[in-house]
């Protein structure tokens, strides 16, 4: 086996299952794979091989020869701190630039060892998956790590999976802060799948406390600003709690709010205009009426990806959208949204009525004048 992964040339994928090789074994595996001249390499799966701290070590180095490898499953094995930091060094040395998947699920993975990871991952460009589920030792102090990943400007992950991890109402929050600013991650797994589970009948729970965090996160309602630099991307967090308490209905209708951006709508208007009718305008009012026209537009925006969400509502047989985001549809397309538009429009004449009534009169002459040259 290691003779014929040494001198391949061709070889792309290598899946070894239920191997459990001796550690001399595992050795040489990572020795040859450390001499592989090719790069044809691209997925490297170990699955159940109880490979412990020493033997990942070996093969984190021999990694670092593997440029095209897109696909790394390392799940079901033994290895905790001292292979996550080995990981976490070759990952960061690394030049490979197209891995897309990372599986280290099922491990003994701890706090310490996440961090090293992350230490790794955070100017990763490619990587769309991570798994990190039923790494039990993980707690909140290892998921705040995470936020140096997720808000990386290189960040372009789109799965994140936890399943099995019981962190309770603090992780939770760790996590909900670590997704401020992302804009790419549009699952999240951190479902319990086991309530027969030591693990679970011990486990801290994700109670209204937790959830809220998630909620401020999709729609945060204090001001307008921060309504609109929430999170719009994420679209699902699974939900199989068994016993734990659900994600609150609010968490849920702003998920699948989400879900209406897949369809090109700007769902961050919908949500500003949701939570705040009565929209403030005296910010603007240093720059006189430049932003005027701006503000138009805005509101023609809106009516855009109002009509955007009614396209995609009239093409299904079934209506596609939950009860709150045709609340928020129906009470945009209505008449409300016009005087939403003319409060805000008064307020820019209230606040400079003269420039508003010499705008006016100047428009006026300038007519006249053009009338006189026609003559």
């Amino acid at each position: 086996m290691c003779n014929f992964v040494g001198e391949n040339n061709n070889l792309r994928s290598l899946d070894l299952m239920h191997v459990k090789p001796e550690n001399e074994s595992a050795q040489h595996f990572a020795l040859m794979l450390e001499q592989r001249q090719s790069k044809s390499l691209q997925r490297l799966a170990l699955q159940d091989n109880d490979l412990g701290d020493e033997e990942i070590e070996a093969i984190a180095t021999a990694l670092s020869r593997q440029a095209s490898l897109e696909e790394l499953v390392l799940m079901e094995n033994d290895f905790g701190r001292l292979g996550c930091v080995a990981l976490g060094t070759t990952l960061e040395r690394w030049q490979a630039p197209n891995l897309k998947q990372l599986v280290l699920s099922y491990n003994n993975t701890d706090d310490a060892g996440l961090q090293a990871l992350v230490a790794g991952l955070v100017n990763y460009i490619n990587l769309e998956e991570l798994q990190l589920s039923y790494n039990h030792s993980i707690t909140a102090v290892g998921l705040r790590s995470l936020a140096a990943f997720f808000q990386s400007e290189h960040c372009c992950l789109e799965e994140f999976e936890m399943a099995g991890v019981y962190f309770g109402d603090e992780g939770a929050i760790a996590l909900a802060d670590g997704l401020v600013g992302n804009t790419s991650i549009e699952s999240m797994t951190m479902y319990i799948d086991s309530i027969e589970s030591t693990h679970f009948r011990t486990a801290p729970l994700i109670t209204e406390v937790g959830w809220s965090a998630f909620s401020k996160l999709l729609c945060d309602t204090s001001s307008v600003n921060n309504n609109y630099v929430s999170n719009h991307t994420l679209t699902n967090i699974s939900n199989n709690f068994l016993g734990h308490e659900q994600p609150p209905a609010i968490a849920q209708n702003y998920l699948e709010l989400n879900r209406c951006a897949i369809d090109g709508v700007n769902v961050a208007m919908i949500k500003i205009l949701t939570h705040h009718p009565d929209l403030e305008m005296e910010p603007f009012f240093k720059w006189n009426l430049k932003c005027l026209p701006l503000a138009i537009r805005w509101f023609d925006m809106v009516r855009e990806s109002l009509e955007e969400l009614l396209e995609v509502r009239e093409e299904q047989e079934v209506n596609p959208f939950p009860i709150h985001v045709n609340m928020a549809i129906e009470k945009l397309t209505t008449e409300e949204l016009g005087s939403m538009e003319c409060s805000a429009m008064y307020k820019f004449v209230r606040a400079m009525p003269m420039l508003v009534l010499n705008g006016f009169r100047g428009k006026e002459r300038g007519s006249r004048k053009r009338k006189t040259r026609d003559r």
